[in-house]
């Protein structure tokens, strides 16, 4: 018999994934422990050459985080996956690049609830049909041949010639349509804007922390046998664990629970869309509650490795520029007696021995 929806996440599912973020993050935090200390002596050794601290790698950006100031907002049209149809939704774009998405432009000037909330973070905006095609694609091969007659359908459909994609690995991807060229290149100069600053937030942030992380995370992948940026270190600390931990999943979850998802084919793929992205919430909201402790870890690493190694800092300041002396007296005899014998080869009735005093 096959499996709906609402099976895939009982209980026991549940348990199931939050289980699987523990593993995880078990065996990130001996990387993380490792990384702290060779990210901190790499620090100390900076401090002894006295060498400027490590630039960013991207120009920072303005916090943008905690303010309702409005940014942007307008009707657009949007593909309603569960209606399989498109309609005309008012949007509104915060200063904190949360999008949200209202039925009509009076319920978001009364203060109503938003009907849908979108952060950013984590999403690819793509403009080409195509591009979104290709995405689809690689992301679930097994559903290739629904993903393309569900698309179709909805190309078909299309209300006007512009339009922009938000795809999201595990999340719910927005279809975007615009009545003019111009609100169609105004909307995705600001998507895309909100979509760089949020992905590339700890990448910009120049800290011990975020360093430490980010190498732990290298890490682990490549224990695991993967290798290389990718789309999984878009967003924060927790979105990015996370993602690590769906990567693991999927290939699993794919294998075991795609060939028994049921309902006609041209609905299979919103089902499973909606599995995972619920999968998805599940980790996510258990990584969060583990996180705090993998931090806390971090810090009292830190602060044992502070204790032991800064109160002898002086000390080996000192010994270091003692050594160093040494070595550059010795160099300077080196090269001295080096020249004499050049000089001797080269004009050995011209040249004398300075006499001793």
């Amino acid at each position: 018999m096959g499996l709906n929806f609402s099976a895939q996440l009982d209980g026991r599912m549940r348990e199931y994934l939050r289980g699987r973020v523990d593993e995880v993050l078990d065996d990130m935090q001996p990387l993380c422990r490792r990384c702290c200390a060779a990210a901190f002596l790499n620090q100390v050794c900076s401090e002894l050459e006295m060498q400027a601290s490590h630039a960013a790698q991207l120009l920072r950006n303005k916090e943008s985080g905690g303010t309702d100031q409005v940014i942007s907002s307008g009707y657009i049209m949007q593909y309603v996956e569960h209606k399989r149809k498109w309609k005309e939704k008012y949007f509104v774009m915060k200063a904190s690049y949360l999008l949200e998405c209202f039925e009509t432009k009076e319920a978001a000037q009364r203060g109503a609830r938003a009907d849908s909330e979108v952060r950013l973070s984590g999403y690819i905006l793509l403009n080409e049909v195509s591009a979104y095609r290709e995405m689809l694609h690689q992301s679930w091969p097994a559903l290739n041949d629904v993903a393309d007659s569900h698309l179709e359908e909805q190309h078909m459909s299309f209300p006007t010639r512009h339009q922009l994609f938000l795809w999201h690995a595990y999340r719910p991807h927005l279809l975007l349509s615009f009545r003019t060229e111009d609100d169609s290149h105004t909307w995705a100069m600001l998507l895309a804007d909100g979509v760089r600053r949020l992905n590339t937030v700890l990448f910009g942030r120049d800290s011990f922390e975020a360093r430490v992380f980010l190498e732990a995370v290298r890490g682990y992948r490549e224990q695991n046998g993967r290798y290389g940026i990718c789309d999984l270190y878009l967003g924060s600390e927790t979105e990015i664990l996370s993602n690590l931990v769906m990567e693991d999943l999927c290939p699993v979850l794919q294998s075991q629970l795609i060939p028994h998802v049921r309902g006609p084919e041209s609905k299979r793929k919103q089902t499973w869309l909606r599995m995972l992205g619920a999968m998805f919430d599940v980790v996510e909201g258990r990584v969060s509650e583990r996180f705090q402790a993998l931090v806390q870890d971090n810090e009292e690493q830190r602060q044992r490795l502070e204790r032991a190694v800064r109160p002898d800092l002086s000390q080996i300041l000192t010994s270091k520029k003692q050594l160093g002396h040494k070595l550059q007296g010795s160099r300077h005899l080196e090269l001295f007696h080096e020249f004499m014998e050049r000089s001797k080869a080269h004009h050995p009735s011209q040249v004398t021995t300075p006499a001793r005093s």
